[in-house]
């Protein structure tokens, strides 16, 4: 019982961390903050700002699904996961009405984004042609 908290360490600033005689009060401190506010906090060590940072606290009956890149850690909401993957789905419908994509073609994050320029681009020339766009109907 009790909790669990994600800590992103930069391996920069362990020299910094190791030579800070407070940087473990700081770090309490930082994670005490971080289980009332719920907004992640840096912890420096020895003129490193951002030595380490505490992304998150969660209780141990409970996941936490964290993604780490870019010297960030963010938590992701398993609901806004979902709605994230409804768009996308969304999307790919869209894409495939207008003729961007087979249905079949699996697509990254980033080529979605560039699949929903293209979209928008299709739409724009439809409506500049006095033409209406294409009717697409979402069913899931």
């Amino acid at each position: 019982m009790g909790y669990n908290t994600t800590v992103i360490v930069r391996n920069d600033g362990l020299a910094n961390i190791k030579n800070d005689p407070d940087f473990a009060t700081k770090l309490v401190a930082a994670i005490m903050e971080v289980s009332r506010t719920g907004t992640p906090v840096h912890v420096s060590a020895r003129g490193h700002v951002n030595a380490a940072t505490v992304v998150e606290t969660h209780h141990t009956d409970q996941a936490a699904l964290i993604t780490v890149g870019g010297n960030l850690g963010t938590k992701i909401d398993p609901d806004t996961d979902h709605q994230v993957r409804l768009m996308a789905e969304a999307l790919v419908k869209i894409a495939v009405a207008l003729g961007i994509t087979r249905e079949e073609t699996p697509l990254t994050g980033p080529q979605l984004l560039m699949v929903a320029k293209d979209a928008l681009d299709i739409i724009k020339q439809l409506s500049a042609r006095g033409r209406p766009p294409v009717q697409i109907m979402l069913y899931f």
